[in-house]
């Protein structure tokens, strides 16, 4: 369950770079981990949370504040690392590259 919370976390992160793109917004993704959860926001205010298995954790991110923008050329404002763990001692990695975007899954930080 951890690899597909990853792999999901990543689509999302994709999605709203693509809306980015294509609506000309700018999208806002928050990471909650207080609740294992993010919140994608568009530019109109519009939002949508996603939230975690219960048996993943979302920890601390290396994003300034736990959140970043894409821009409307898709660009993010800055790279970062988004950890999830699962109760077994196992972590994944979502990573944001920073200029391009690129959102990979990897097993090291």
């Amino acid at each position: 369950i951890l690899e597909e919370t990853a792999w999901r976390v990543a689509r999302e992160i994709r999605l709203a770079q693509q809306l980015a793109v294509v609506e000309g917004r700018w999208y806002q993704i928050r990471f909650l981990h207080n609740s294992d959860r993010l919140v994608i926001r568009r530019q109109d205010g519009t939002e949508t949370e996603i939230k975690l298995p219960p048996q993943i954790d979302l920890e601390l991110t290396t994003f300034t504040n736990n959140q970043f923008f894409f821009y409307p050329s898709g660009a993010p404002s800055m790279g970062g690392t988004v950890p999830l763990a699962n109760g077994r001692g196992e972590k994944r990695y979502v990573k944001v590259t920073v200029g391009a975007g690129r959102v990979r899954v990897t097993r090291e930080r």
